[in-house]
């Protein structure tokens, strides 16, 4: 792969890991009772479990893909921030320890 391509690959992922880490949240925190509640109030009750259902499903694959964004984020950037020619210049190895301390204190 290109330089070029390499941080767009790792940033679109990264960025998708905010966005399925929110939806994760969302799915695993939301009110069943007041679901339970809607339901009743347009009387259809067995909409409900039907939506349960989905909601476990939907929740399993936004937590698979948010590993796989978040896997293929920080190889890349690694990747990217790793020079051919070793640590000889000073940004590439600033580059490497950002983001070393990024994963390590959970940023990235």
């Amino acid at each position: 792969m290109s330089d070029s391509v390499i941080p767009i690959v790792s940033g679109v992922c990264l960025g998708g890991t905010f966005v399925l880490s929110t939806a994760a949240y969302s799915l695993r925190n939301f009110s069943r009772s007041r679901l339970q509640q809607v339901c009743r109030e347009r009387q259809n009750p067995q909409r409900f479990g039907a939506i349960l259902k989905l909601d476990e499903e939907a929740l399993l694959a936004c937590e698979l893909l948010l590993a796989v964004c978040y896997t293929v984020a920080v190889a890349g950037l690694v990747i990217w921030a790793t020079p051919q020619d070793g640590f000889e210049t000073t940004s590439a190895a600033v580059r490497a320890l950002v983001i070393l301390l990024g994963v390590l204190f959970g940023l990235i």
